[in-house]
């Protein structure tokens, strides 16, 4: 098993011709293999920052990122990114969106239709590979940059606030199908998102970040069975802790 991430003491800086921003200030943040790991905290505190030192999209000021004690210098397959707006090519097929990685292309065309098929299937959307995006729905698209990603086979899913933008109840569903896909392949996922719900919904475990620069004021372990009861007491209690720490109550033991 691989996927395991590592930020050592990051620190970023953002620089301009009249401000210097500093985005990020001393993270420490292990995230296991096949951890589902959710990054919350309020917008402008720097989670997609972290986010985009993980897929390598941007380097830290000072500090490393690792993954498997690999330092991250640059993108790469070994992780799959899907963005808050699906970024699908609107001339392209679903089939030939989900097929257009490095590592799928890579391989023979019968192999290529194959892991196509699987990943459509794995996100409930076989019979629709013809489709172009225009005709399919917000939650149809995010399903298709989500098998787009794991087609490269990562070894780690990165997801800056993917169901963002997307009503309450297709939110709901996603979540729960996302659950599901985590259950079946076992990634190691990073998660950004602000809202508490979600994060103690889906996170195995919750980093949650304080207000520019931002810090790791607190992790919350939530050892609850997936799919969670929303209504449970437990749900609501972490639910509490985790807004409290957001509204800056009392930091609680953190592993890093």
């Amino acid at each position: 098993m691989t996927g395991k991430l590592y930020a050592d003491r990051l620190q970023k800086t953002f620089l301009s011709d009249v401000a210097e921003t500093q985005a990020i200030d001393g993270i420490t943040l292990g995230v296991d293999e096949a951890e589902f790991m959710c990054l919350l905290g309020p917008s402008g505190c720097g989670k997609t920052t972290l986010l985009n030192l993980f897929a390598g999209f941007d380097q830290p000021t000072s500090g490393h990122v690792y993954l498997d004690g690999r330092e991250i210098a640059e993108p790469g397959p070994d992780r799959g990114v899907v963005f808050q707006e699906h970024a699908l090519f609107p001339w392209l097929t679903v089939r030939d969106n989900v097929g257009c990685g490095k590592r799928v292309r890579a391989r023979p065309r019968a192999e290529q239709r194959e892991i196509v098929h699987r990943q459509l299937t794995l996100v409930g959307l076989e019979g629709f590979d013809g489709h172009y995006p225009h005709q399919l729905s917000g939650g149809m698209k995010q399903r298709v940059a989500i098998a787009r990603a794991l087609a490269n086979e990562p070894e780690v899913l990165l997801m800056d606030e993917p169901f963002a933008s997307l009503d309450a109840i297709t939110r709901s569903l996603l979540q729960q199908e996302l659950i599901r896909i985590w259950n079946e392949t076992r990634k190691t996922i990073v998660f950004v998102t602000h809202n508490i719900e979600e994060a103690v919904v889906l996170g195995d475990r919750i980093a949650i970040m304080t207000s520019r620069p931002g810090r790791i004021r607190a992790i919350i372990e939530v050892r609850l069975p997936k799919p969670r009861d929303l209504n449970s007491p437990e749900f609501n209690e972490i639910e509490r802790r985790a807004r409290a720490l957001l509204l800056g109550g009392p930091e609680l033991e953190r592993r890093a």
